[in-house]
């Protein structure tokens, strides 16, 4: 090791023998219940307030003597405090920093936040000197290395076209390049929204930061049109700035590596914000300033903020190691789609929508006139105050404060005529208060189109989640409810006809596939009915109709991951209108897992596994680490588990349906007259010009069923299938 200065360092432990002579600390018996081992010596008051301790801890050092500049996690293994831990069983442990995780737990990977036995390691935590939240300079930031000079006051202002050459010049000649904008607001859309200025760092091919800029006024728009970009293009949350540069000027500026999505690959549990990211690989405090009204922010300030922002996002772009061929080849290609469909927007029956809130607001009135009679109704207390003091009727669950849970699961089983009316109710109100009125509210600005914003790193197993931006307007299409008066709300464009291509069983042809259960794989194998299959077993019935066949689904869907009976009464009736008895519920799982004999062997495998590695692994090389697997905690140990069955089924489903939004989106969005305005769970709901729609969309079911699986080291035992409706409305679509 060489300090800063190119003196040579040694190791005041072992005096560079390795841990020969390294004896551990002597720890006293009447320690508190909570020790920060550290990288260097800290104020046990500064430790308990920055970390939130339960109590002020007692701080052990790393080595025991103190510390030296980042040893090797081998050697400060040897040397550290690892023959502490039986002395400190049962107490709460915090490893501060690197070195310190090192000493502990060894060698190897240790995630922020993970927790190891009683250790929880924080490897990346900034010393107390940069832990201040004070605004850096640019002079503190070049002294970091985030980038060789200060920032230049003549940037500041009107960038002349001189500049901006010369800026276009590096970056043609760049490595990479990072870019990220600052705006007016959050929403591209609104009023007056314009962006502030653009920044800009750039680096060369040994990973050094070139420069950093910051571009204003005039400039931005000639900035975001280069015709002349670097190989490497990254942003963090690129999407979002993209959005704004085509509201903004019409272009979409390219995006090749997106910081927020490598790290979701990463650690799909742990946080993703710049900020946060900033702290973890390039120990930076937070550098934050109040943007809530940028016009009385000044402007050099402004323009410091925001080259700090892509300073940092270089910093963690050449520090990130995720999955390369899941980051190049299967989320980036989505994120080009997903952008496309955030633009596109949806078609609204503006007229319609307004008589169908009209119509449920009738029913609203008309149900609370009603239920008046036995007394107020109005708010949930006044529910609960009815139908458990009134009506007598008795409390099934209650909240955390004591009182009766009013919710609409709940009112279900209390299987009393005022109960079902309050339930239908609160399923009416949530209709209009969700959907709606801000649907209405965002179209009535002049807009026939409803926007939404579509995440790839929304949930830790990978799902794709929508909504609104925040602080911007967007629906959930996710969440529409199943009501077909809903969805025949959302139409096409005139000339054009909605297609939507949905997987069909995609979960259920998965858990065929990794379970590989006999009777599953033979029904999707000889093209059989897998949901008939099951009624016919649970039901004793030759013959299966309908209702039987959806009591067969929830069936399916919920004992698929191993769900208990208790749990399955109340995800039937919840999520398919089924009501059965707790005896039926027993009975019914026994003649599922009876019919698929495979599938307990096999939640046995995943849950064995991921107890032994701390995370589960997808076939797509997707890792997810599981919080509280190794707790102590049956109830938080069991989530975990089954958190990891789940994640081996939905997280497979859900990549081959983000593979096959980003193949759609190159073979036919930029060949035909055909755009992705929408991807709902397992379906993707396009728009496409009435001439030809048909072939087009049998293009698209093609592409759904041959994806490139094997360039992932993917190979189903079972064929995938789409479905493929189409019509002039979402809700009124005919099956082909």
């Amino acid at each position: 090791m060489r300090s800063m200065t190119g003196q040579k360092m040694t190791c005041r432990v072992c005096n560079g023998h390795y841990g020969d002579n390294a004896q551990p600390q002597v720890i006293p018996d009447d320690l508190p219940g909570t020790v920060l081992v550290t990288d260097v010596a800290r104020d046990p008051e500064w430790a308990r307030d920055v970390w939130e301790l339960p109590e002020t801890p007692t701080i052990v050092p790393a080595l025991g003597v103190g510390t030296w500049s980042r040893p090797t996690a081998e050697h400060a293994y040897e040397c550290g405090q690892h023959r502490l831990i039986p002395a400190l069983e049962g107490r709460y442990v915090v490893a501060a920093g690197p070195t310190a995780t090192a000493a502990l737990l060894g060698p190897g990977k240790h995630p922020v936040g993970r927790w190891s036995g009683s250790v929880m390691p924080v490897p990346d935590l900034p010393s107390p000197g940069t832990l201040r939240r004070d605004r850096l300079s640019a002079a503190y930031m070049a002294r970091a290395g985030l980038y060789p000079v200060p920032l230049d006051s003549r940037y500041c202002g009107k960038v002349t076209t001189q500049t901006m050459r010369a800026l276009q010049s590096e970056a043609s000649k760049s490595a990479g390049l990072a870019w990220d904008l600052e705006t007016s607001g959050l929403d591209p859309r609104a009023d007056g929204a314009h962006i502030l200025c653009v920044s800009v760092t750039t680096w060369d091919d040994n990973g050094k930061i070139r420069g950093t800029w910051v571009v204003t006024g005039e400039a931005i728009p000639e900035f975001l049109c280069m015709s002349q970009w670097p190989e490497v293009i990254v942003a963090h949350n690129g999407k979002y700035d993209q959005l704004w540069a085509y509201e903004q000027y019409g272009v979409i500026p390219p995006v090749t590596w997106d910081t927020m999505l490598a790290e979701h690959l990463i650690d799909s549990e742990g946080p993703k914000g710049l900020k946060i990211l900033g702290a973890k690989y390039l120990h930076v405090p937070d550098w934050s300033i109040n943007l809530k009204d940028p016009a009385s922010v000044p402007l050099f300030e402004l323009l410091e903020y925001a080259a700090m922002d892509t300073a940092v996002t270089a910093g963690i772009y050449l520090r990130q190691q995720p999955n390369m061929r899941l980051m190049n080849d299967l989320m980036m290609p989505a994120n080009k789609a997903l952008l496309k469909a955030e633009i596109e927007g949806v078609g609204l029956d503006l007229d319609g929508a307004k008589e169908l809130r009209s119509e449920l607001q009738q029913q609203d009135r008309d149900i609370t006139d009603r239920v008046s009679v036995h007394g107020p109704a109005d708010t949930p207390r006044q529910v609960g105050k009815l139908l458990y003091e009134t009506l007598g009727l008795s409390v099934l669950e209650r909240t955390p404060t004591g009182r009766p849970r009013v919710s609409g699961s709940v009112l279900r089983r209390l299987d009393h005529p005022i109960a079902d009316m309050l339930a239908d109710r609160a399923k009416i109100r949530k209709g209009i208060s969700a959907f709606l009125t801000p649907w209405i509210e965002a179209v009535d600005l002049g807009d026939p189109r409803l926007y939404s914003t579509f995440r790839l790193a929304g949930t830790a197993t990978g799902r794709l989640s929508s909504g609104g931006a925040e602080g911007a307007s967007g629906i959930n299409l996710q969440q529409i409810p199943r009501d077909p008066r809903y969805k025949r709300l959302i139409q096409a464009r005139p000339g054009y006809i909605l297609a939507e291509l949905d997987y069909s069983q995609i979960e259920l042809r998965v858990a065929a596939h990794l379970s590989g259960d006999a009777r599953m794989l033979n029904i999707y194998r000889t093209g059989g009915d897998i949901h008939t299959t099951t009624a016919k077993a649970v039901t004793g019935k030759q013959f299966v109709g309908k209702s039987d066949r959806t009591k067969a689904k929830a069936v399916n869907f919920g004992f698929l991951y191993g769900m208990g009976a208790a749990s399955f009464k109340d995800y039937a009736r919840d999520s398919y209108g089924v009501e059965l008895s707790e005896e039926e519920a027993i009975e019914y799982r026994k003649r599922f897992f009876d019919l698929y004999s495979e599938l307990p062997e096999w939640h046995q495998r995943v849950k064995e596994e991921a107890l032994k590695k701390g995370y589960v692994e997808t076939l797509f090389g997707r890792i997810r680490y599981l919080d509280g697997i190794r707790y102590w905690l049956d109830s938080q140990r069991g989530t975990a588990l089954r958190q990891a069955v789940n994640t081996s089924v939905q997280s497979l489903a859900s990549d081959m349906m983000i593979l096959a939004l980003g193949m759609i989106n190159r073979l036919i969005v930029g060949k035909y007259d055909a755009k992705i305005i929408a991807t709902v769970h397992d379906s993707v709901l396009l728009e496409i010009r009435k001439e030809g729609a048909e072939n087009i969309a049998r293009k698209v079911k093609y592409i759904m069923e041959h994806l490139p699986l094997k360039h992932f080291g993917v190979k189903l035992n079972v064929p995938i299938e789409a479905g493929l409706a189409m019509g002039t409305r979402w809700g009124e679509m005919e099956e082909l």
